[in-house]
C-alpha cells in the first residue's frame, strides 16, 4: 500500500524529478547527510560568526557563493516572520535575508531557514520553472536533496508540554510547508535515487517521517518486484507533450499515480474526443478519491 494520498505523492515525485533534472549533483552520498547540527563544522559563540558558518556550509553544498547570500541581523525584527522566508530571491537579484536575533535561540530552525533561502537562490540561478506553490515546495525538497532532510524533519514540528496549578496540555509549532510525512516520502525518493535500500539515516528521522519513509521504501520494492515504474524515475510520464491517446492509456491503467498525473494534464487540453470521454467516465469509478473526478 502506498503511503500518502495520491495527489501528495504525485506532487512530491513530480517536483523531485524536476529537481534531479535541474540539479543533477543534488543527490550526493549517504555519508553526506548530517543527523544533527553537531555533525557540521559551525562556529559556536558569536551569532554573526555562526550565521557566516551556516552560509558557508550550505553554500558549499548547494554551489552558491557566500557573497551571493546577503543577510542582516535585526534586534527589532519580528521573530516569527524571520523564521519564514523573510525575503525571497528574484531573478537577477540576491534578496537580503533578515534574521531576528531572538530566532537564534532556536539554532535548528534558524539553520533550516537559511538553507531554504540559499536553496531558493540556487533554483533561481538555474532558472527553475514552476508556479509559486511549486517553487515554494521545490525549495524545501531541494534542501532535502542536498542532504538536510533529517534536520528538516526535526524542525518541521515541535510539541511543547505545559502545565499550571489547574490544567495541563501541549502546544504544537509547525515550521515550513512540508509535513513530516511528506519529508519522509521525499527522503525515501532520495534513497531510491542513491540506490540505497536500507539507509542508515532512517533511524534518525523523527518517528512520523521515519514510518512514512519505511512504508515508501517497501512500496518501491513492491513496484520493482512487479516490474512497475514509479513516476519519479520512469522513462515515460504524463507530460505537456503527451498525446491524448497516451494520457487515456495512463488513465485507463491501474496505477493511480500515473492516472492522476494524466488527468491533470488532460484538464489543460482543449476539447475531448470519444476515447477521452470514455476514459474519464472510467476514472469516475476509481476507488482512489484523488483519481475520481
Amino acid at each position: 500500500t502506498p503511503p500518502l494520498q495520491t495527489h501528495r505523492r504525485v506532487r512530491i515525485e513530480r517536483l523531485m524529478r524536476l529537481l534531479v533534472e535541474c540539479l543533477p549533483e543534488m543527490t550526493g552520498v549517504e555519508a553526506d547527510i548530517p543527523r544533527t547540527l553537531s555533525d557540521l563544522l559551525l562556529c559556536a559563540g558569536d551569532a554573526r560568526r555562526w550565521i557566516d558558518s551556516v552560509v558557508n556550509e550550505v553554500g558549499a553544498r548547494m554551489g552558491v557563493r557566500p557573497d551571493n547570500v546577503p543577510w542582516s541581523m535585526d534586534d527589532n525584527a519580528d521573530a516569527d516572520a524571520a523564521l519564514e522566508m523573510s525575503a525571497m530571491p528574484t531573478e537577477g537579484e540576491n534578496a537580503t535575508l533578515r534574521i531576528s536575533t531572538s530566532t537564534l535561540s532556536d539554532p535548528l530552525r534558524s539553520f533550516v531557514t537559511i538553507a531554504h533561502h540559499i536553496a531558493a537562490q540556487r533554483l533561481m540561478d538555474e532558472s527553475f520553472t514552476g508556479d509559486g506553490e511549486d517553487f515554494a515546495d521545490a525549495i524545501e525538497l531541494a534542501t532535502i536533496g542536498y542532504g538536510y532532510g533529517v534536520l528538516q524533519s526535526d524542525a518541521c514540528l515541535y510539541f511543547q508540554n505545559w502545565s499550571d496549578a489547574v490544567t495541563s496540555g501541549f502546544e504544537a509549532s509547525r515550521f515550513g510547508r512540508l509535513s513530516a510525512q511528506e519529508i519522509g516520502y521525499a527522503m525515501a525518493l532520495l534513497a531510491r535515487r542513491m540506490g540505497i535500500r536500507q539507509p542508515v539515516w532512517l533511524r534518525d528521522l523523527r518517528t512520523d517521517a521515519r514510518v512514512t519513509a519505511k512504508q515508501a521504501l517497501d512500496y518501491f520494492a513492491g513496484l520493482e518486484r512487479r516490474n512497475r515504474p514509479l513516476l519519479f524515475d520512469a522513462d515515460r510520464i504524463p507530460a505537456q507533450e503527451s498525446t491524448a491517446t497516451a494520457l487515456v492509456g495512463w488513465i485507463a491503467g491501474d496505477d493511480p499515480s500515473f492516472a492522476y498525473a494524466a488527468l491533470r494534464r488532460l484538464t489543460e487540453m482543449d476539447g475531448f474526443d470519444r476515447p477521452v470521454v470514455a476514459a474519464l467516465m472510467k476514472a469516475t469509478r476509481s476507488r482512489d478519491a484523488d483519481v475520481a473526478p
